[in-house]
């Protein structure tokens, strides 16, 4: 808000290649004070050149001043809406990382996680992070002490802070192949890209499996992640590049049982 008066409630609307995507509300604004929306599921997958405009007050209900005179209540509200232009091109590789960080690792997977945010996605390489968390006194409270499921895209320096989550899952099982199944078909559909590599990142016990969700009381044995795998593959029709064991005692997963 540029104006030397709060504005009242508004709403925000976001356009993209000419449709309507999404609204916000906000109660009101105060002179000075700015205001970030984060459109959720909003994305841009299809390659190509797009265009996108957000319009900050779409529906003309906050009166400003008349941009001719300074004074009054104006018509043309000119400086509420903006128009951007930009292109997709398909990446060369797609990261989808799973942490499954709701048991004791949690700490070694945010230190993860921050490894990744190190380097980060570049315009060749996507990555994008699924991570739930276990709640507890005992547990690792940095970045807010949050207890669920969320999804980040790994820009470089991004920290696993809520507000830099794109989206929030609730509580999730991350011992359900169907949770694997998931996040792999959105991050795919999402980050589209040549190759793919899901990297399973947590405990790790051979033939046991591995993912272990303490909250759920669940892991991935062998058949789940068969299963998921084999899902994955008739859904997209194709077979993901790489499967990537990220896991302690991560020689274990290397055994036969897990290749076959």
């Amino acid at each position: 808000n540029n104006g030397d008066a709060a504005a009242s409630a508004f709403t925000t609307y976001l356009i993209v290649d000419g449709w309507g995507t999404a609204a916000g509300r906000l109660s009101g604004l105060s002179p000075g004070s700015t205001y970030t929306w984060y459109a959720e599921n909003v994305f841009v997958s299809t390659t190509g050149s797009h265009w996108l405009k957000a319009i900050a007050d779409y529906f003309n209900e906050v009166a400003e001043a008349n941009k001719d005179t300074g004074s009054g209540t104006g018509t043309g509200e000119t400086n509420n809406e903006r128009v951007e232009y930009f292109s997709v091109q398909t990446a060369s590789w797609t990261v989808l990382v799973y942490f499954d960080a709701d048991n004791n690792l949690e700490s070694y997977e945010i230190d993860d996680f921050n490894q990744i945010a190190q380097v980060g996605s570049t315009q060749s390489i996507s990555i994008a992070v699924q991570m739930d968390r276990i709640s507890g006194s005992d547990t690792d409270t940095r970045y807010g002490d949050w207890t669920d499921c969320k999804r980040f895209y790994m820009k470089r320096g991004v920290t696993p802070d809520p507000q830099n989550a794109i989206q929030s899952l609730g509580e999730v099982n991350m011992g359900d192949p169907a949770v694997l199944f998931n996040f792999t078909i959105w991050g795919v559909n999402r980050y589209q890209a040549a190759h793919y590599l899901i990297a399973i990142n947590d405990h790790g016990g051979s033939w046991v499996g591995c993912c272990w969700d303490d909250t759920s009381a669940d892991h991935l044995d062998i058949s789940d992640i068969s299963n998921a795998f084999s899902t994955i593959y008739s859904r997209l029709g194709r077979k993901v590049d790489v499967v990537w064991f990220d896991a302690c005692m991560g020689c274990l997963m290397s055994s036969i049982e897990i290749a076959y």
